[in-house]
């Protein structure tokens, strides 16, 4: 939380320069290739109830070191009128 005030401070004051050293530094100790592969393909879900069942589901195996492949490439926008949403989500 600190780092983004101090983020949002270097914003205010337009020092960008700063602004882009302290996102490098933040991107470098808290991102990594491993976290951004945890999500990866999920944008493509659009159905907030789905897409927020896989993100748990996602979380939770990556938390537990399970190995998982997940992968959505086309956008999931809808549910088809014949499957009933509650049970999908209570499936998964």
């Amino acid at each position: 939380r600190n780092m983004f005030n101090s983020l949002k401070i270097s914003a205010q004051e337009g020092d960008t320069k700063e602004l882009i050293q302290k996102l490098d530094e933040y991107t470098k100790t808290n991102l990594n290739a491993k976290a951004f592969e945890k999500y990866r393909d999920v944008n493509h879900i659009k159905v907030k109830s789905l897409k927020s069942i896989i993100i748990a589901k996602l979380t939770e195996m990556y938390g537990s070191k399970i190995p998982y492949n997940f992968e959505c490439r086309d956008d999931i926008t809808k549910i088809p009128n014949n499957i009933n949403e509650l049970d999908l989500v209570r499936i998964i």
